[in-house]
């Protein structure tokens, strides 16, 4: 999507300014009260004031909701965007999911934060409230939320650069695993056939959804498996079989059109499909926001990619990385493996720059022989 507002325009000195004049920010004990006390509907006030700054300077506004526009809705490269009717709703469950971790007293303060931060981060990036700016914006609000306005040159950075590596934040896929249909995936893609448009009174929506969706595969085998002997009538000329009679392919495109241009019940059928993609586009969310309130262990997965980088590649960016993985797997794996709001922490200290950083500064603070005494001593005095 081109951009609305290009990252060139730097409102870095206006959110800064904002940022210190929120005192709530300061410190991690302050900021988890604060935010601790922050209801659904301030929280949307919140992300709303930050999209305001990111896209115009000005914190006194709140930028409205405007993801859809003529109609059209924003796309995301590998995730389908929930539709805008949706969108207030699924902040709010963000929202409270987030203060689960702020409410728990057995959970640590930064901790508490940290995860609280993702999963905001990760429910604006995915629910795409805005036409533009919610990178910008879900960087800023976890940001705040995890460390304040302590930086403000990590401000400049994340107000400025498009996705910086500074700040990473992405959740890995088995997050949001999709149902379980009894179809193997791979095999969808050559059993599912989608080409042409979709004609008739309700093809003209339909068709728009099909085209853009990802999981448009998911939607029609859920809309074929809640359909009655009617749907399964209508479908069965599409259907390419095997010589035993078993299905090999069908052709989804003139399935769907045949049905909703039934003269009985084609509106019937229209809305269904449209109800069931509905619910899928805010199924992903769910999932990921049930994935981070778990706690049910699951197993860590480190990409081959990821293992090929570090062992391939002596550099410094590489070694912080698998010296954060190694130390936060550690600190974090039980017998049964690690809480799922753990591994998005792992991975998301692993690769910003920013946690790197820290760790350097932490590592150089505790190699200088007597520093924490003359530190100890300096504060004695003051006192």
């Amino acid at each position: 999507m081109n951009e609305l507002v290009s990252h060139k325009n730097d409102f870095s000195p206006e959110l800064i300014q904002w940022a210190h004049s929120e005192h709530m920010l300061a410190d991690p004990v302050t900021r988890r009260d604060y935010f601790g006390h922050m209801n659904a509907n301030d929280f949307i006030d919140l992300t709303q004031q930050v999209a305001s700054i990111v896209r115009t300077g000005d914190s006194t506004q709140r930028q409205h909701f405007d993801g859809e526009q003529n109609g059209q809705q924003v796309r995301l490269l590998f995730v389908d965007v929930p539709e805008q009717q949706d969108k207030e709703q699924l902040l709010r469950e963000t929202w409270e999911t987030a203060q689960e971790f702020l409410t728990n007293p057995n959970i640590p303060d930064n901790d508490a934060l940290e995860y609280a931060a993702l999963t905001a981060a990760m429910g604006i990036l995915w629910i795409h409230p805005f036409m533009d700016g919610n990178g910008r914006t879900s960087r800023v609000v976890s940001y705040l939320m995890a460390k304040g306005p302590e930086d403000e040159s990590d401000l400049k950075i994340l107000m400025t650069k498009s996705m910086p590596q500074e700040w990473q934040i992405f959740a890995p896929s088995h997050f949001v695993p999709e149902e379980d249909l009894g179809v193997n995936r791979k095999a969808d893609e050559d059993f599912l056939k989608w080409q042409g448009g979709i004609l008739g009174e309700q093809g003209e929506t339909l068709a728009d959804i099909t085209a853009n969706m990802r999981s448009r595969d998911s939607v029609f085998y859920k809309f074929l498996a809640h359909g009655d002997s009617k749907v399964h009538e209508i479908i069965e000329p599409f259907i390419t079989r095997d010589k035993d009679g078993k299905p090999k392919e069908i052709d989804a495109s003139l399935a769907l059109e045949a049905l909703i241009n039934d003269p009985e019940r084609g509106i019937e059928f229209a809305a269904n499909f449209r109800n069931l993609r509905r619910t899928e586009l805010a199924g992903h969310i769910r999932r990921f926001l049930h994935a981070m309130s778990s706690d049910k262990p699951g197993a860590f997965r480190i990409t081959k990619d990821f293992e090929l980088h570090d062992n391939n590649h002596g550099n410094d960016i590489s070694k912080a990385r698998s010296r954060i993985m190694r130390e936060q797997v550690k600190q974090k794996r039980t017998r049964e493996g690690i809480l799922p709001r753990d591994e998005l922490a792992i991975r998301h200290k692993s690769f910003s720059t920013i946690h790197q950083r820290d760790l350097a500064q932490k590592t150089v603070a505790e190699s200088i022989p007597g520093k924490r005494s003359f530190f100890k001593r300096l504060r004695t005095k003051n006192v």
